[in-house]
């Protein structure tokens, strides 16, 4: 079995380079803005220079998806250093939002795909990316909630967390949330806004990532978007730490909402014997 992880193009499991390429569509710039998954999307001009985006997960299918329209010129898709190429737009009417590419079959590993503009095209020189669905082997997937008694707020006791009917949330540099939880990944989700500065993950004490909203805008969605993924982790007991970490700056805030705690199936039991 398996299960669905979607990427939005805000999430901050992306790495966007060079980020100064990559602008994001608003309803001012694009009235067709209300046809994309989230009602938004990152995009970049080849007239300004190559730019790409790209993802890393542990799983066998992934899926990219984005604006089919007149303005899409040739992009390459690299998938695990392969490279496909694709021409763009060429003819039919337009889809929003359309998948730009897909393979299935993948052996369960860790892939990394790279999207690149590449046109050269002044009349497509547009790639915009709206989310990637990514698959992962997991026969059970868990929801924990922010208000699950699993979750540790820190420091406890003085209110540097507060929440609401979706999330917690804290704009204070020391906060923190721990969560114990048993299998073999995790994947956490929260509002990811303008205001939202940086933080760090750590599994099981070891510190794996800080990571970067890819944002500048307040979303038209109020969709928790994810934040982090840690899979292929080794079934088991493991902890996740994650600290506000924001640099010198007014975007401060964290947001968590929920985890999904994936893990195999117990083994059935045994059958009796005669």
């Amino acid at each position: 079995m398996a299960t669905n992880i979607s990427v939005s193009n805000v999430s901050p499991m992306l790495t966007y380079i060079p980020r100064t390429l990559w602008f994001e569509g608003t309803p001012e710039n694009d009235t067709e803005l209300s046809s994309y998954t989230y009602q938004s999307y990152h995009a970049t001009n080849a007239s300004q220079g190559q730019a790409s985006v790209s993802f890393s997960w542990y799983g066998t299918v992934i899926s990219v998806y984005g604006g089919y329209r007149e303005r899409l010129g040739p992009y390459d898709v690299v998938l695990d250093g392969e490279v496909t190429s694709f021409p763009g737009f060429i003819s039919g009417p337009e889809q929003v939002p359309a998948i730009l590419f897909s393979r299935s079959g993948l052996q369960p590993h860790v892939h990394q795909i790279q999207i690149i503009n590449t046109s050269q095209d002044p009349t497509r020189p547009v790639l915009d990316f709206d989310h990637l669905l990514a698959e992962t082997p997991a026969d059970e997937a868990r929801i924990v909630d922010d208000k699950a008694p699993g979750c540790s707020w820190l420091p406890s006791g003085n209110q540097t967390w507060g929440s609401d009917t979706q999330s917690h949330w804290t704009n204070d540099s020391v906060a923190s949330v721990e969560l114990n939880f048993t299998g073999h990944g995790i994947s956490v989700f929260g509002v990811v806004a303008a205001a939202n500065g940086a933080f760090s993950v750590s599994i099981d004490g070891r510190l794996t990532h800080t990571l970067y909203p890819n944002t500048e805008t307040n979303p038209l969605v109020n969709t928790s978007q994810l934040l982090f993924s840690g899979l292929n982790l080794g079934t088991g007991n493991h902890t996740i730490l994650i600290q506000n970490n924001p640099l010198p700056s007014s975007r401060a805030t964290l947001n968590i909402d929920y985890s999904q705690v994936l893990s195999d199936a117990p083994p059935p039991p045994p059958k009796p014997t005669s």
